[in-house]
């Protein structure tokens, strides 16, 4: 394996001239993970720590940029502007400091090389030395890691096959399109757009899709060019509604209602949206113009991705009619009035008003904790957009560069989580607002709760990481590099793959199916009562369970123990975030002393993680049902507009409806459900679950964290023969 970092450190000294290439730049694409610790203090002083600790570049050995990511097991050197400590993860604080009070960001790059602050001066030590630049889609930003506040690693993205950490997922999308150039055959540019997709690569997919029909188009009369059914049939959809979807709807008088009735300032039009915001005097015209195209940039791959699956959902007849909040303090009481529905991500959608309602700032404790940090640290007269762009502020020749370097990176990460906030939001309740408005479900009816959770997860992105134990015990975490639709919810089907090694669901399937059919999961989340036996405690002789002492979900689930909880940075951790694992919180805390603070948190706690074994599980059905059983679930949504409106749904009518969907009744007797069908549906389900590929890639968060894992430990980037299409296509 390439270590393609040792060698930063040696790239210059501290007066000498920079080369236009230096052997040591980093010239392929690749991903850091960047951690903001938010519990770390104070922020190091400016101006503490030149290039490398101090010290003469060329004689930092391999710390620098190695040392932060601990490649290798770099000797222990000083701490410098990359975190120069070598091996060692954080000086201290890595993985021993609480997870839950970080936040973790993926951050694409170009390249990453060595140059000075200012490229027309002369290279000096103190005022203008020589630093990591990592060139990214904004620009530049000089990279900035004290072990202390902030911490990056590299990403392995394919350490099974030796790739080493430098990678692009859209370059073999766009060799592959390259070479299809040449030949023009069906299946390949078929494929080609269902990846490009699952990538997040929307553009491209639209153009893949698009030569997909014009192909079909030229080559329609020769009998020796036929593509098959399923590209025939998706080129048939999307020729007609393809062009469509550019055309801009024709303005309604809804946008301006709402205005009117929330006394709001503005509406900003949109060819498919209307935002309804509190004027520019509170909000940039650039940050509308921002969820406007995040919106546009979701229908379109709505429509594409149910292409692709042969299906044609109704196209709108008018704007969709969006609410951005003036504040985040007003979520709560927007929510309370419409619906009332809980939130699980920065927006929530209204199916009865058909409105959609944005949180101006995140709304987790881990994002807001970060922004008040972010703000708190920008200088007067400070801008991201130059910040993101390796452009000093004004006077900043006057800011030690330490100091520069880490307003930059804090404002990338910044950049990040709100990209990562639009995506998050529009994935999950601008496609719950789709489902709807293009009648794929009905807007009267109270839906199973497993199926309003699953669709939402189905094609959500989520926020930040997800940590667990890996296969030896030890603490990791799973980051998403591509952000697409149709793969799977990393954060869900790894708590999914826990639940069920650890035995923490039913481990009979008819029995899990059952549970997850009839709201069951969903109904012991709301008393705080799991309704599944609990897992086997393993005993001191067999070294206990390799998700964690006692099993991950242990203290949900009533069999005691627990281990390092996991979650996503920046939203709610699926199974909670207790530091240290599932003890009970506050004072009696581990001493059997009971008290009323215990009692409420323990069941608060409780909740917590049966809501999220309700989600998981209800994710995994949607999902299984959405790549493998498609017509049947097609027939269900059908069935479910034909219930009663405005009022729930009997759990035995659900079970039987999607049974008959699905061809699970008993032929002899019509009314009664055939037990060997539905145990044999129940166990393909299960089985093809433990045979989703591990999607994302996989870090070890204690020991060696840069230095990769095991071969197998990471997932092979989407694409052909890894993590792969992830369910993409049909």
């Amino acid at each position: 394996m390439r270590r393609w970092l040792l060698g930063l450190g040696l790239a210059f000294t501290a007066t000498g001239a920079v080369s236009a290439q230096n052997a040591n730049d980093v010239t392929a694409p690749g991903y850091l993970v960047i951690r903001v610790i938010l519990d770390a203090g104070a922020a190091p002083a400016a101006g503490t720590g030149a290039p490398f600790g101090g010290e003469d570049p060329a004689a930092a050995d391999t710390g620098g940029l190695a040392g932060s990511v601990g490649i290798g097991g770099a000797p222990t050197g000083p701490a410098g502007p990359m975190g120069g400590t070598g091996g060692a993860p954080g000086r201290g604080t890595g993985s021993n400091t609480d997870l839950a009070k970080s936040i973790h960001v993926v951050a694409p790059f170009r390249s990453i090389n060595f140059k000075p602050f200012y490229p027309d001066r002369r290279v000096n030590k103190e005022s203008n030395p020589v630093w990591p630049a990592m060139k990214t889609k904004y620009g530049t930003t000089f990279l900035y890691s004290d072990g202390t506040s902030i911490e990056i690693r590299p990403v392995p993205a394919d350490v099974a096959k030796g790739v080493g950490y430098q990678t692009s997922l859209e370059a073999p999308i766009k060799e592959r399109h390259r070479k299809w150039s040449t030949d023009r055959k069906f299946e390949p540019i078929y494929e080609l757009t269902v990846d490009a997709l699952t990538l997040g690569m929307v553009d491209e997919a639209f153009t893949y899709a698009n030569e997909t029909v014009k192909l079909l188009e030229v080559l329609k009369t020769d009998p020796n060019r036929k593509p098959s059914e399923k590209v025939a049939k998706f080129a048939e959809i999307w020729g007609r509604i393809g062009p469509k979807l550019d055309l801009t709807l024709p303005a309604t008088n809804d946008a301006e209602d709402w205005r009117n009735r929330l006394s709001a300032g503005a509406v900003k039009a949109g060819k498919h949206y209307s935002i309804v915001y509190w004027g520019e005097r509170q909000i940039n015209p650039a940050v509308i113009n921002r969820r406007l195209d995040a919106l546009e940039r979701n229908f379109k791959a709505f429509y594409l991705w149910h292409a692709l699956q042969g299906l044609s959902p109704a196209l709108p007849d008018k704007p969709f009619t969006v609410v951005l909040a003036d504040r985040v303090t007003d979520i709560p009481s927007l929510r309370d009035k419409l619906d009332g529905l809980p939130m699980q991500s920065d927006a929530f959608y209204s199916p009865v008003h058909d409105l959609l309602v944005f949180s101006p700032e995140r709304t987790d404790q881990l994002g807001a904790a970060f922004q008040d940090l972010a703000r708190a640290s920008y200088k007067n007269g400070w801008s991201r957009d130059e910040l993101l762009k390796g452009i000093p502020p004004s006077g900043g020749q006057k800011q030690p560069p330490a100091e520069l370097a880490r307003m930059m990176t804090l404002a990338l990460v910044d950049k990040l989580l709100e990209e990562e906030m639009d995506l998050s939001a529009m994935s999950r309740e601008a496609t719950r607002q789709l489902y709807f408005a293009t009648g794929v479900l009905p807007r009267n009816v109270q839906l199973p709760s497993w199926l309003e959770s699953g669709l939402a997860s189905f094609l959500q992105h989520p926020k930040g990481p997800a940590f667990a134990k890996d296969a030896k015990g030890a603490d990791a975490m799973v980051v998403g590099l591509a952000f697409g639709f149709g793969a799977p919810n990393y954060v869900l089907h790894r708590t999914y793959r826990e639940l069920d090694s650890t035995k923490a669901i039913n481990p009979n399937p008819e029995a899990l199916l059952r549970n997850v059919l009839m709201d069951r999961y969903f109904e012991a989340a709301a008393s705080g009562t799991d309704i599944d036996p609990p897992p086997p405690r393993p005993t001191p002789a067999t070294g206990g369970n390799p998700m964690g002492t006692g099993g991950r979900f242990s203290g949900a689930l009533g069999s005691g123990g627990g281990s390092t909880p996991m979650g996503p940075m920046g939203g709610t951790p699926p199974m909670g975030s207790v530091s240290g694992g599932y003890s009970p919180m506050g004072p009696g805390a581990g001493t059997g002393e009971s008290t009323a603070e215990n009692v409420a948190a323990n069941l608060r706690l409780s909740k917590e993680r049966l809501r999220t074994k309700a989600d998981a599980t209800a994710w995994a059905l949607v999902y299984y049902l959405s790549r493998s059983q498609l017509d049947g679930l097609k027939n269900f949504y059908r069935e479910l507009g034909r219930m009663p409106r405005d009022m729930r749904l009997d759990e035995k009518v659900v079970l039987k409806t999607f049974c008959k969907c699905f061809n699970l009744m008993d032929r002899q007797k019509t009314d009664q459900i055939d037990e060997a069908a539905f145990k044999q549906f129940a166990e393909m389900w299960v089985r093809s679950m433990r045979n989703v590929p591990v999607y994302g890639v996989e870090l070890a968060m204690s020991g060696n964290p840069g230095g990769g894992n095991n071969p197998g430990s990471a997932g092979a980037p989407p694409g052909r023969g890894g993590a792969g299409r992830g369910g993409a296509g049909p």
